[in-house]
């Protein structure tokens, strides 16, 4: 793939998997929304014990605007840096927050009040491995041709000394 459409596919795939993120966490919120406390816990202490509640439909839309906040800042990355696997980031961390942000709301069915929620344990594992298969996924994805550098090579003085190297040498200096 050259580099400009690996561009476009990586920030694409970033957008989709931010949207799926937060769709999908905020359906599944609001199809068990009766069976939640109202507040639910958004907050765990280094004990283990719920200690941050907030009204579900705060807690809803505070995950939506973190989840894509943070997409667009390490879009806005991707864009700086040039290299189309930096939005492979993207998806991973807005699939891993999307997990661990709303399933700890989901998990929360049947408590009588949010106090008593456990910490998101499963959440976190569940997040991490999705969020990091996600994130290696998109990466093979936008794999450029090798040899093909993110940046446009700058062209040497004229008159300057080259080195003859073989194609598959490595050289640095210093």
């Amino acid at each position: 793939m050259n580099l400009p459409a690996a561009r476009r596919l990586s920030l694409a795939l970033a957008a989709a998997a931010t949207a799926a993120a937060v769709a999908a966490g905020t359906a599944a919120v609001v199809a068990v929304r009766g069976r939640l406390p109202d507040p639910v816990a958004v907050h765990w202490g280094a004990a283990g014990v719920a200690d941050g509640f907030q009204p579900v439909s705060d807690a809803l839309a505070g995950n939506a605007a973190l989840i894509v906040g943070l997409s667009l800042a390490t879009s806005l990355l991707t864009l700086r840096s040039r290299q189309p696997g930096m939005a492979a980031v993207t998806s991973g961390l807005a699939v891993f927050l999307g997990f661990l942000l709303y399933g700890s709301i989901w998990a929360q069915q049947g408590l009588p009040e949010a106090a008593g929620a456990p910490m998101p344990d499963a959440a976190l594992a569940l997040g991490s491995a999705v969020g990091l298969a996600v994130g290696i996924g998109h990466a093979l994805l936008v794999r450029t041709r090798p040899g093909v550098a993110p940046y446009p090579r700058p062209f040497a003085p004229e008159g300057a000394a080259r080195a003859r190297l073989p194609d598959t040498a490595l050289a640095s200096w210093s």
